[in-house]
């Protein structure tokens, strides 16, 4: 019976419950809530002086027939099913009669000698039934706000003269009574069942045998000593009493009525557990919907050839963008490790990881939006739907290694990059391990989340067992929340106290702190999810989440990537500079070789030309002024030394040695490695202002011997060869 009725059972913790009729129930927060079920600490307890073995009794050995069911045993069997159903306790008891009282009387002294053994017993007339046998009492004691401390509940007669007492108030009806274990439970009622012998209550002996009896006794005189509201809780009159109870119903006059209403119930039940198994078994056998697993909602007829596009567009347009940007910037990153950056370090093959775990992701996307995401899923035909669902489990398992191995990559740089600060780094690294044992018990249970793992979208695998998938959502959201949190927060302070420009630090916080954009969109897919978990349309409603979740993992993976990409930039940028510096050095380096080859004429013109008015012991004028222009070129004293490459020994000249000394000039400083472009173009500038000054004075000390150099022979080189220059240090 418990199994029968097990898919139906309402919830013990459930707020609120809608009657057949649409009424809806809720229990007030302020409510005393039974939050553990009493199982058999509660006695549901049938008493009555006859025992009835007729056609058409529960007591009867025979087989029952429901047309001859008596009302009395129809009364019984209600309350004997509602037991089963719960776990709760049942007793019939077959009291003696009450000398000299109405037979209703039995009920108190049976009551108060049931509840030395249970916390709770509750009593009802054969006349009186539970409406809804799914509803447990703990939650209707809920309703009620029937505490620890009550002593006795019933429900109000209605509000007749005849239903008054003897102060006017309206009498509390005793066919169904809760009463709680205390000791003052058991006072109440030896009070109760000591009245009509007036020791304690003056004119109660004359409800022993006029109407109402017991009821009369207790609501004329008992009440008024136990008269705390938590200690006597009135129930409602239409949740608990008379022939249009909601949940207890108690038909006064029509006594055969409970008869009937267990055959309604038992009818209703089967009607109801045949009409779920149907549901459940119906993709094996039925073929009554055209395609679609979910039906349309009323007055849409659904479009397999041209379904309406949602998210469909929107998504596959997303994804392509998503995977175009992280293989793009994938392929940035390898450039640089190839040709710029050649150290592998771990940060490197998590990267790799993800790059393969990202890519993989956004297939099962593109995978679910083949067969339907972003369509109304009635509007998807059965065998899509069911590939959708394969490819949807495949996003949630590849999801957690995609998100592990993208924020790893970026705490591995935040580790390398604040690694003057070991104990921040060694921090960062303790926490990557932390994640991962966090990581994998989710892991764990998004791919063992149905067992066979095939109910997950295979409708036909029977004996399957889910787990609640709500919680791992959860978890899963919860965990990624926080992880974002710490990448966008932990860059900022520790960046701060690095030895950097304001601009540096701003730019490494902005590299590293990237990926907590992430954060905004996970908070986002929180809400969302609650959507979709309570969803009939999930190809629509889950189809934003996976929108959101590759934009999540795409933009963790390029945050992760952009270290790389500001080093490409800056490695271009310093390249373009350098250009720009050897084509400087180059029109510096042509402008010195004409200054060389301009002094080499004038030397050569000089020495070929005689000079009758000095002596031809000393040396010439225009040696002289090549000596001072060399060594103003320079910065150094030089000697001029030169040799004639054809027969010139007349000249007593020998040649200038034609190699350069590198050591000399890194000693001299104009053969640097390292000079800044500025510095060398102010040099230059410098060289061209001491050359020409050098020439002006030139003229000025030996104006003669300097006009045939200027305008000597066109080949100056014809009788004399060719000349080399050496610069070389003293």
């Amino acid at each position: 019976m418990q199994q029968l009725w097990k898919p139906l059972l309402h919830e013990l913790n459930a707020t609120h419950f809608i009657t057949k009729e649409g009424h809806r129930y809720t229990i007030e927060e302020s409510n005393y809530r039974w939050e553990s079920p009493l199982k058999k600490k509660l006695l549901i307890l049938d008493v009555d002086t006859r025992l009835d073995r007729g056609a058409g009794a529960v007591t009867n050995k025979s087989p029952l027939s429901p047309s001859e069911l008596t009302g009395r045993s129809g009364g019984m069997m209600n309350h004997y099913l509602y037991a089963m159903i719960h776990g709760y306790d049942y007793q019939f008891i077959r009291a003696p009669d009450y000398y000299n009282r109405h037979g209703t009387w039995v009920k108190v002294p049976m009551i108060k000698q049931a509840l030395e053994s249970y916390e709770t017993v509750v009593f009802l007339d054969a006349d009186a039934v539970f409406v809804y046998p799914e509803l447990p009492l703990e939650w209707l004691m809920s309703l009620w706000n029937i505490t620890d401390k009550t002593l006795v509940a019933m429900a109000n007669d209605p509000d007749t003269p005849k239903n008054r007492d003897a102060q006017g108030t309206v009498m509390m009806n005793t066919g169904f009574i809760i009463a709680r274990q205390s000791d003052r439970t058991q006072d109440l009622f030896h009070d109760w069942n000591q009245c009509p012998t007036e020791t304690k209550y003056k004119g109660c002996q004359r409800w022993m045998k006029d109407w109402a009896h017991e009821q009369a006794a207790f609501s004329n005189h008992v009440r008024y000593e136990y008269n705390s509201t938590d200690e006597v809780r009135k129930i409602p009159l239409r949740d608990g009493n008379g022939g249009n109870g909601v949940f207890v119903r108690h038909n006064w006059f029509h006594k055969d009525s409970p008869a009937n209403d267990l055959r309604e119930l038992l009818l209703d039940i089967l009607m109801r557990r045949i009409q779920a198994g149907f549901h459940h078994e119906q993709n094996q056998f039925l073929d009554a919907s055209p395609d679609s697993n979910r039906n349309a909602p009323p007055g849409v007829v659904p479009d397999y050839s041209n379904p309406e596009d949602v998210y469909w567009t929107l998504n596959i347009a997303l994804t392509v963008i998503c995977v175009s940007f992280v293989t793009v910037f994938f392929l940035v990153r390898v450039y640089v490790k190839r040709t710029i950056n050649r150290n592998i370090g771990v940060e490197d093959w998590t990267c790799i990881a993800a790059f393969v775990c990202v890519i993989m992701y956004c297939t099962t996307v593109l995978m679910m939006a083949r067969y339907g995401a972003g369509y109304h899923a009635w509007e998807i035909r059965k065998p899509e739907y069911y590939n959708w669902l394969k490819w949807f489990y495949a996003s949630t398992v590849v999801y957690i290694p995609a998100s592990f191995f993208t924020k790893a990559t970026i705490l591995l740089l935040m580790a390398r990059v604040f690694a003057v600060e070991p104990r921040v780094s060694k921090g960062i690294r303790i926490f990557i391990w932390a994640l991962l044992v966090a990581y994998i018990p989710i892991q764990i249970l998004r791919i063992v989340n149905c067992y066979p793992i095939r109910t997950y979208w295979d409708p036909k695998v029977r004996n399957a067992h889910c787990l609640n998938q709500r919680k791992i959502f959860f978890s899963d959201l919860s965990l990624s929340i926080v992880t974002d949190l710490l990448i966008l927060l932990v860059p900022i302070p520790l960046t701060c106290r690095l030895s950097l420009s304001v601009g540096k630090r701003i730019k490494i916080v902005l590299l590293l702190g990237a990926g907590g954009i992430a954060t905004a969109l996970t908070v986002f897919r929180v809400a969302k999810a609650v959507d979709f978990l309570n969803s009939d349309d999930i190809t629509v409603d889950y189809t934003p989440i996976a929108i959101l979740t590759n934009l999540e993992i795409t933009i963790g993976f390029v945050c992760a990537c952009l270290p790389s990409l500001n080093l490409l930039i800056e490695h271009h940028i310093r390249k373009r500079r350098r250009q720009r510096q050897t084509q400087t050095d180059g029109r510096d380096r042509s402008r010195a070789s004409m200054i060389k080859r301009h002094f080499r004429w004038m030397s050569s013109s000089t020495r070929a030309s005689p000079i009758p008015s000095r002596p031809t012991n000393q040396p010439s004028a225009g040696m002289i002024d090549l000596d001072v222009e060399m060594a103003m070129l320079t910065g150094q004293p030089v000697r001029l030394r030169s040799e004639r490459l054809s027969s010139t020994e007349s000249l007593g000249l020998r040649p200038l040695d034609h190699r350069l000394d590198s050591g000399d000039g890194i000693r001299e400083g104009w053969l640097s490695q390292d000079q800044d472009d500025h510095d060398e173009l102010q040099d230059s500038k410098f060289i061209m202002k001491m050359v020409q000054d050098s020439r002006a004075r030139a003229e000025e000390g030996a104006k003669e011997s300097w006009c045939p150099v200027w305008d000597g022979p066109r080949d100056p080189l014809a009788s004399h060869g060719s000349w080399k220059y050496s610069i070389r240090t003293h």
